[in-house]
């Protein structure tokens, strides 16, 4: 294969950090299976990516720009696949569905969304409107795995036992 997940994280890497040897440590592997896997990557698809000068950083070429820009779109895709799989391999939810009242969503509740996505970007947040799916208090109806509402809020729909 010219291109594969391992060689354009390593083209990207190289870019980034300005070295073989910095992005082999950011990478944690060895500075030579960099260099390896780059000059294989150059002689498979048959353009020179970096230009290298004894002493200086390695700097792209006019073709590794053009795949250098490339590469940004995808790497992080490949790289949000592998934490999907490994979330899957090991069982984690990939998705959390939260049912919520409209009188919910206040910028305290926004902010939390907000932190959640940022410490869990794998997982897939599904906010839905409790009123539109006339939930009952019982959240499973819909499949929610949470359900947040005003205290003392009952759907008008439900029915709620007498005690």
């Amino acid at each position: 294969m010219l291109l594969n997940a391992e060689r354009l994280q390593y083209l990207v890497c190289i870019a980034e950090t300005g070295s073989f040897s910095a992005a082999a440590r950011k990478l944690n592997v060895s500075a030579s299976a960099v260099n390896q896997a780059v000059q294989a990557m150059e002689i498979d698809i048959g353009i020179r990516l970096f230009e290298r000068i004894a002493g200086k950083s390695p700097s792209l070429t006019p073709e590794g720009k053009a795949l250098y820009f490339q590469a940004l779109e995808i790497v992080p895709r490949l790289q949000a696949i592998e934490r999907k799989a490994r979330a899957l391999q090991s069982g984690e939810e990939p998705s959390l569905t939260i049912a919520t009242h409209s009188m919910t969503l206040y910028p305290r509740f926004s902010q939390l969304m907000a932190l959640l996505t940022q410490q869990f970007p794998e997982l897939e947040l599904i906010l839905v409107d409790a009123e539109k799916h006339q939930l009952s208090t019982n959240s499973a109806m819909l499949g929610a795995d949470i359900m947040i509402a005003l205290v003392g809020y009952v759907p008008s729909e439900v029915q709620m036992p007498k005690s």
